[in-house]
């Protein structure tokens, strides 16, 4: 939706988390042990910089691993990220 309202190319199926680690519930060092977990799955065809949205940011753990994986593409020149959390209970 967001790519349409800013009248953007869109892929969703780049990257690929191995489905058999699940990463919610553990403690950040745990999830950053994770490494490895990411795969590419499509390489850029041209030049351009890259929109990374997750939806929810706690430890960083998995977009630092995403952004370590794209950073080995060398046609993806800048990555940006864009985090939404939200929490059903704010107490």
């Amino acid at each position: 939706a967001l790519a349409k309202a800013l009248n953007k190319y869109f892929v969703g199926d780049v990257l690929e988390k191995d489905p058999s680690v699940e990463s919610k519930g553990l403690s950040a060092e745990d999830k950053y042990r994770l490494s490895g977990t990411i795969t590419q799955k499509k390489r850029a065809k041209r030049k351009h910089s890259v929109l990374l949205i997750d939806d929810l940011y706690k430890t960083g753990a998995t977009l630092t691993e995403c952004v370590s994986v794209l950073r080995k593409d060398p046609q993806i020149d800048k990555i940006y990220v864009l985090t939404v959390t939200k929490t059903k209970n704010p107490s």
